[in-house]
């Protein structure tokens, strides 16, 4: 991890312990564990980069927010929909991917510094950010504007 950075890490409940135990043990302060986040936004609002699934709907807040992630696509999902969903965005020059295997094969650390490399970190954001589209409040807005103005 780079210096000056922290660590969130939102385990689920079932890993909770585990990591937490495992992360006390390495004496890191720097790392704080969670089992559950019901609202990510501050965490999303510190966050430089995003280690996570690739779920739509991880996707869907990352993109919106214009967060570069590393992906790690779970490798039971139905009809390996993750991997394709990672693969868009790693397409896009917003993220990363790494698979279960690479991981369970120590590669994470590797792949984390590569990331967070400045240069490498950069070209996230700036592919993360550009991927943002418009602002969703304003296309609501000129939304509701259209709808209207056709009933008059």
């Amino acid at each position: 991890m780079p210096d000056g950075w922290q660590l969130v890490l939102v385990t689920g409940r079932s890993d909770y312990e585990r990591v937490r135990d495992s992360l006390a043990g390495a004496g890191d302060a720097r790392a704080a564990v969670f089992p559950y986040v019901s609202d990510l936004s501050d965490a999303y609002a510190c966050a430089d980069l995003v280690l996570a699934r690739a779920g739509a709907s991880t996707l869907g807040e990352l993109a919106a927010i214009g967060l570069p992630a590393v992906l790690v696509p779970y490798p039971f999902a139905a009809e390996n929909h993750q991997a394709a969903n990672a693969e868009r965005v790693r397409a896009g020059g917003a993220a990363v991917t790494i698979s279960d295997a690479e991981v369970a094969a120590g590669s994470l650390p590797q792949v984390l510094a590569g990331a967070t490399a400045p240069d490498r970190l950069d070209a996230l954001r700036r592919a993360a950010s550009g991927a943002r589209g418009p602002d969703p409040v304003a296309a609501i807005l000129a939304r509701i504007e259209a709808l209207t103005a056709r009933r008059s």
